[in-house]
């Protein structure tokens, strides 16, 4: 059913309602209005979940672009950047409008510690060993070729590898929870365009070498590839 038109023409139907205004007391015009609004209603209702099926659909090959859609229809607003108004150092409250050099300072100390100190919970096995293998030409030519030309770019600049490359925009993204807490962000890296390119070489060897010594949990969902 083709329910656009119809949602189309009922919008354009305000005399129902007009004639009630004027005549508030007319049983008759109460009732055909009741009925009509009850259509217009039913008649949207479909309209939106024939539009939503057809732009999850659209979005199924990915899953940041479903999940960004699922937020959308749910109204889930939780990751707006305005309700970051303050955060929690030392007990105290701290204002990030009032203080954002010092705000940004406690996300980077949070940031740049974590992976330290969760590394420390796991166990080294010494038999284990990381090795990176060369990378040629068609694999590199397949990861610029997957690159989406709307991803935010960072720090840009000509020169060598690694010092420029070392240096990101970091935003950080709320997960959920107390928007003061700062352990209910991460961090979005914006990298510089050749970072973004030597961290998919990096990532693609890192996984296969997860996955080949058994270390991922069976409960990984995030972040590889299904």
């Amino acid at each position: 059913m083709d329910v656009q038109r119809p949602v189309m023409f009922s919008t354009s139907q305000t005399i129902p309602f007009h004639e009630m205004q004027k005549n508030p007391n007319n049983a008759k015009l109460i009732s055909h209005y009741k009925k009509y609004k009850n259509t217009f209603t039913k008649l949207l209702r479909l309209a939106k979940i024939k539009f939503y099926e057809n732009k999850l659909r659209e979005v199924s090959s990915s899953p940041k672009l479903t999940w960004k859609l699922i937020n959308e229809i749910s109204g889930d607003n939780t990751k707006n950047k305005d309700t970051m108004k303050s955060i929690i150092v030392n007990n105290n409250l701290l204002n990030i409008d009032d203080n954002p050099k010092e705000a940004a300072n406690e996300f980077n100390n949070y940031f740049t510690n974590v992976g330290e100190n969760l590394a420390k919970r796991f166990r080294k096995n010494p038999d284990l060993i990381f090795n990176l293998h060369k990378v040629d030409v068609s694999e590199l030519s397949l990861i610029i070729l997957k690159y989406k030309d709307d991803t935010a770019a960072g720090y840009d600049k000509t020169s060598t590898f690694p010092d420029d490359f070392k240096i990101a925009i970091i935003k950080p993204s709320f997960k959920g929870g107390d928007h003061k807490i700062l352990s209910n962000y991460r961090p979005i890296s914006m990298l510089t365009n050749f970072s973004k390119i030597f961290e998919k070489i990096i990532k693609s060897r890192l996984i296969s070498y997860l996955e080949n010594n058994n270390l991922l949990s069976k409960n990984q969902f995030g972040f590889v590839q299904a």
